[in-house]
């Protein structure tokens, strides 16, 4: 939420609306494309990169070892 709002906030001094925003455009376009960047890693990518490499790692040596039930 906190990064959402912060990327509405700083789309107007990207859109340049106003007087003097042409210095604070640059650094507002790339506060803007660092936060889709870290949001987009921290609710897509990390999550499906740890699904995938951990998958199959769940049978440990302690199943292994323990009576079958019938």
């Amino acid at each position: 939420m906190t990064a959402i709002s912060t990327i509405f906030a700083m789309s107007v001094i990207a859109l340049g609306f106003g007087e003097g925003m042409e210095m604070m455009q640059p650094m507002a376009i790339a506060t803007i494309g660092g936060l889709l960047y870290a949001t987009a890693m921290t609710l897509f990518i990390v999550p499906i990169l740890y699904d995938l490499l951990h998958r199959n790692k769940d049978i440990t040596q302690e199943d292994l070892d323990a009576p079958e039930e019938e």
